[in-house]
C-alpha cells in the first residue's frame, strides 16, 4: 500500500506548491521622453517646480516641490497607455495644492490624456481653447480657481467629453451654443459664476444629461422646456440662476430625478407640482411663488424638503413622506397639527404660518413654531411656539481680518491675513461647522 501513498502525497506537493507560487508583476515602462519634457513646460506654467527627473509614470505622481499642505491634496499621475516601449499619460490630478500660474495650452501634447483635474488651486487666467483637440479627454475639473473670460466656442467640440466642472471661478459670458454638440456628456456644472444670456436651445441634445448644476449666475429668459426632455437627468440645481418661471412641469415628471433644487426665481404663481418620482434624496422648491396645497401621496423624500417662502395654503395633513429636514417657514398653511406630524422629521420648521394654536407648545428643541399660529385675538395676528420669554444677555462677536497683518482689539490678538501668497491658504476640516474663505489682498 505504501507504494500507491507515495505518488499521492507528492501530488499533494504539487499542487500545494502551486498555490503558493508568487503573483507575477509588470514594472511599469518608463514614460515616452516627449512627455517628459511636456511635463516640465507644464509644471513651470502651473507656478510648480519639479525636485527631480524621478519618472512620473514610475513614481505615480509629479515630484512636485509643495510649499503648503491642506486636506484634500492630491497629486497623481497615471499613464494607463503603453506603446511599444513607453508608457502614455492618461490621467493628472493635482488638487489643493496651491498651484498659481496659469492652465498650460502645452497639455495637448499629452495625446492620450484622458481626464485633467486641477480643482482647488489658485490658477488664473482663460480656458484654453486648444485643450479641444484632445480627443481621449473625458473629464476636465477645474472647480474653485480665478479662472476669468469666456468659455470658448471650440470646447463645443469635444468628442468625448463625459464631465465638465469649472463652478467657483470668475466666468462670464453666454453658454456656447456648440455644447449641444457634446452629446456624450453626463456632468456639467457650471455654478458660482458670471455667467449670463439664455440657455442655448441646441442643449436639447444633451439626451445622457445626469447632472446639471447652473446656481449663482446672471442667465435671462425663462426655465427652458428642453430639461424634461433629459430623461437620464438625475440631479437638477438651480439656486439664484437668474432664469425666470414658471418651471415646465415636464421636469417635475422626470422619472430618474432624485435631486431637485430650484430657489429664488421671478415668475408668475404656480401650483404645487405633481411629482412622479418615487423617491427624492432633496427636494428644495424654494421662494417660487408656488401656490396651493401640499400633497406627497406620489413621492418619498429621504434627506431634505424645503417649500419656504412660497404662497403655498390649507393643511399639511396630505404631507406624508418623512425627511431629516422639513422646512415649510414663510406660507399661508394653516388648520390643526397633529402630535405625530411634529415628530416626522429630526429638524422641523414650521414658522410663521396660519396653523391653529395648540393647547401646549411641544418639548422639542428642534422644532421652530415661531409665529405659526393665527388668532385674531393677538394683535400681531400671529402666536409664537414656544413663547418668547426673558434671557440673560448675551454677546458674542466675530471679527474677520482678511487680507491685512495682525490687528489688536479689546488686547485681543487677531491674526492676519498677510502671507508671502496674499490670502488665505488654510481652512478647517476638523468640525462639522467651517469656514472657508478664498479671499486675500
Amino acid at each position: 500500500m505504501f507504494i500507491f501513498i507515495k505518488p499521492l502525497l507528492l501530488l499533494l506537493s504539487l499542487v500545494t506548491f502551486s498555490f503558493i507560487l508568487p503573483e507575477t508583476t509588470y514594472a511599469q515602462l518608463p514614460l515616452h521622453p516627449g512627455e517628459a519634457a511636456v511635463l516640465r513646460v507644464i509644471a513651470k506654467k502651473l507656478g510648480a517646480q519639479l525636485l527631480n527627473s524621478t519618472d512620473p509614470c514610475q513614481l505615480g505622481m509629479l515630484p512636485l516641490a509643495i510649499q503648503h499642505s491642506g486636506d484634500g491634496q492630491t497629486n497623481t499621475i497615471f499613464c494607463n497607455r503603453t506603446i511599444g516601449s513607453f508608457s502614455h499619460i492618461t490621467n493628472i490630478k493635482l488638487k489643493v495644492l496651491s498651484l498659481q500660474g496659469s492652465l498650460p495650452r502645452e497639455l495637448v501634447s499629452l495625446m492620450y490624456l484622458q481626464e485633467i483635474d486641477l480643482a482647488r488651486n489658485y490658477l488664473s487666467g482663460t480656458l484654453p481653447k486648444e485643450w479641444a483637440s484632445m480627443q481621449h479627454l473625458t473629464n476636465i475639473s477645474l472647480t474653485a480657481k480665478n479662472l476669468s473670460g469666456e468659455i470658448p466656442t471650440d470646447w463645443g467640440y469635444f468628442t468625448n467629453l463625459t464631465f465638465l466642472n469649472i463652478e467657483a471661478n470668475q466666468l462670464s459670458g453666454p453658454v456656447p451654443e456648440e455644447f449641444g454638440n457634446l452629446v456624450n456628456l453626463t456632468n456639467l456644472e457650471l455654478s458660482s459664476n458670471y455667467f449670463s444670456g439664455r440657455l442655448p436651445i441646441k442643449l436639447a441634445k444633451l439626451k445622457n444629461m445626469k447632472k446639471f448644476r447652473i446656481s449663482d449666475n446672471s442667465f435671462t429668459g425663462t426655465v427652458p422646456e428642453f430639461i424634461g426632455g433629459w430623461t437620464n437627468l438625475e440631479m437638477l440645481e438651480m439656486y439664484s440662476s437668474g432664469l425666470e418661471g414658471p418651471i415646465p412641469a415636464t421636469i417635475f415628471s422626470l422619472g430618474s430625478l432624485d435631486d431637485l433644487r430650484i430657489t429664488d426665481m421671478n415668475g408668475p404663481k404656480f401650483p404645487f407640482p405633481n411629482l412622479t418620482s418615487n423617491l427624492f434624496k432633496k427636494l428644495i422648491l424654494r421662494n417660487l411663488n408656488m401656490s396651493g396645497s401640499v400633497h406627497t401621496n406620489n413621492f418619498e423624500v429621504t434627506t431634505t424638503l424645503d417649500l419656504t417662502f412660497n404662497k403655498l395654503e390649507g393643511e399639511i395633513n396630505g404631507i406624508r413622506t418623512t425627511p431629516n429636514f422639513m422646512f415649510l417657514s414663510g406660507n399661508m398653511l394653516s388648520g390643526s397639527i397633529s402630535e405625530t406630524f411634529l415628530d416626522t422629521s429630526k429638524y422641523l420648521d414650521l414658522s410663521f404660518n396660519k396653523f391653529t394654536p395648540l393647547s401646549s407648545c411641544p418639548e422639542n428643541s428642534n422644532l421652530n413654531m415661531f409665529r405659526s399660529f393665527y388668532s385674531k385675538n393677538n394683535i400681531s395676528g400671529n402666536l409664537s411656539c414656544p413663547r418668547i420669554s426673558r434671557c440673560q444677555k448675551y454677546y458674542r462677536s466675530l471679527h474677520i481680518n482678511c487680507g491685512g497683518s495682525n490687528v489688536i482689539i479689546n488686547n485681543t490678538m487677531y491674526e492676519g491675513d498677510g502671507a508671502e501668497y496674499g490670502a488665505t491658504l488654510n481652512f478647517d476640516h476638523g468640525g462639522s461647522n467651517n469656514l472657508l474663505t478664498h479671499e486675500g489682498n
